[in-house]
């Protein structure tokens, strides 16, 4: 990517297999590392960018892949469960749990599952179960057995983990105040892959985020003097009305071309419509009442075979008219063009 301020090309760390297994990420289990590598390269390389050059715009957000690989194992090595990574095997196992212990041991291979519909469902499951273990708790006055210690950074020990409705909030206080189309496209993984915020937030947020690049891009485009559109509509439209053949006709299609972008759509179709009756009527005979019946199409062939030049080819292509055309005349016009270019350049 490049600094649109400075021109700086930024780059991030590289990301490769190599790495991926150095830093254990690859050997855990149910690793998407292990069956879908090349998109878990993508992931991890654009997580690495924002972390170095777009903190703001992440919010501190981690994507789905870093939560779980920030789950540590802290069960002794003899004493580790082996959990069945599938849904129905982990729903089993959630309702043969004896205790909350035996439930915790499942939340990893939960949050492992890639179908976000499925990891979902197991959560709430997993929740009333759960609840259940913690009123046997308190009838029986049983002391809750510590938790293993996990390593976590002081700042996180601290920081309560914010609700996706808080998330949700901060996020759209920043997406109104982006000028920029390429940030609002640079936070789209990270709330799509966001551990906090719910499906319904995570939609509500990619509306906002497409509705703010709509109004971005909206304000780009060049604004149209009314005024002076209608004037150049005037203008044209005289020198219409007042070409005596199509040649003359031709000439000011040209000038049609030239001044479309000065014009509203309203009045360019305007213009339109007075060049195409024009045409219609120099067609059918010339002022003077003389038969005539020439298609548009003859009258294309004729210019491009009288051509001295490039350019006098160039010229029946810019025409207007022949945007209306339809596919079998575009050819003959085409063919007629790419004989003539051959005879004119030898």
């Amino acid at each position: 990517m490049v600094e649109r301020e400075t021109g700086e090309r930024l780059e991030s760390s590289p990301i490769s297999m190599e790495l991926a297994v150095k830093e254990g990420w690859y050997q855990k289990n149910g690793s998407k590392w292990q069956t879908m590598p090349e998109q878990m390269l993508r992931y991890r390389a654009a997580s690495f960018f924002g972390r170095i050059y777009a903190p703001d715009l992440l919010m501190g957000l981690r994507s789905s892949e870093e939560e779980q690989e920030r789950i540590i194992d802290v069960t002794p090595e003899q004493e580790a469960v082996v959990v069945n990574s599938d849904f129905k095997s982990i729903k089993s196992q959630i309702l043969k749990a004896k205790s909350l212990d035996d439930l915790e041991e499942l939340e990893s291979a939960i949050y492992a599952l890639s179908d976000e519909s499925e990891r979902n469902e197991l959560i709430k499951f997993w929740t009333a179960q759960s609840n259940k273990y913690k009123v046997i708790d308190v009838e029986v006055n049983e002391p809750k057995k510590p938790e293993p210690v996990q390593e976590v950074a002081p700042e996180e020990a601290q920081t309560k983990k914010p609700t996706s409705a808080e998330v949700r909030k901060e996020m759209l206080d920043r997406i109104k105040g982006f000028v920029s189309a390429q940030d609002l496209n640079a936070i789209i993984p990270f709330i799509q892959g966001s551990e906090i915020l719910t499906d319904a937030h995570k939609t509500y947020v990619l509306n906002a985020v497409q509705q703010k690049t709509d109004e971005i891009n909206k304000m780009k485009a060049p604004i149209v003097n009314e005024i002076k559109s209608n004037n150049i509509k005037g203008g044209l439209i005289g020198q219409i009305q007042e070409s005596k053949n199509i040649e003359e006709l031709e000439t000011v299609a040209k000038r049609i071309t030239e001044n479309k972008a000065q014009m509203t759509n309203e009045h360019y179709q305007e213009t339109m419509v007075a060049y195409a009756q024009r045409k219609e009527i120099l067609n059918q005979g010339d002022i003077f009442g003389e038969a005539k019946s020439v298609s548009y199409v003859d009258s294309a062939i004729a210019r491009i075979e009288n051509a001295r030049t490039q350019d006098d080819i160039n010229d029946v292509f810019v025409d207007p008219a022949f945007d209306e055309q339809d596919d079998h005349a575009k050819q003959q016009i085409t063919n007629a063009a790419q004989k003539s270019e051959a005879e004119i350049t030898g």
